[in-house]
């Protein structure tokens, strides 16, 4: 009986960071999904002016696409043209969504972040995605 009441919390805790690791590589493949997403919004023109790129759709759109697999994680929006914090610097539970010019004819996505896990604490993994693409733009 003692060698059963010593394995099941042993057999519980590698199921718990099995599953832990599992839901980070989804999270992962979300962001580096919603990061090109986003980003090829954000290259495309604004319905306002169209020689001028959409950072705000591509943002929306990157943080829709994140939304479902982030676990209760909140998702913050930056204004336009801000950066987004390094990853190992964000609280656990916040993921950040950013789009800026790099250049004049450059436009980055990123996602970066530390989503809820599965097994809390010290083991937290942070996710850090960037999309660089170029502006699409139209002329009559």
């Amino acid at each position: 009986m003692a060698e059963f009441a010593l394995t099941i919390p042993l057999i519980a805790l590698l199921l718990l960071g099995g599953l832990s690791a599992g839901l980070y590589a989804l999270q992962r493949s979300a962001a580096v999904a919603a990061a090109a997403e986003g980003a090829s919004i954000a290259a495309s023109a604004s319905p306002a002016d169209l020689n001028h790129p959409d950072l705000g759709a591509g943002e929306l759109a990157a943080a829709t696409r994140l939304r479902p697999l982030l676990l209760g994680s909140r998702i913050v929006i930056l204004p336009e043209g801000a950066s987004c914090p390094p990853a190992g610097k964000v609280a656990a539970g916040r993921v950040f969504v950013c789009a800026r010019l790099t250049g004049p004819t450059m436009v980055r996505l990123a996602v970066s972040g530390r989503p809820r896990q599965l097994a809390a604490g010290p083991f937290a993994m942070p996710v850090e995605e960037a999309v660089e693409l170029h502006l699409t733009t139209f002329q009559r």
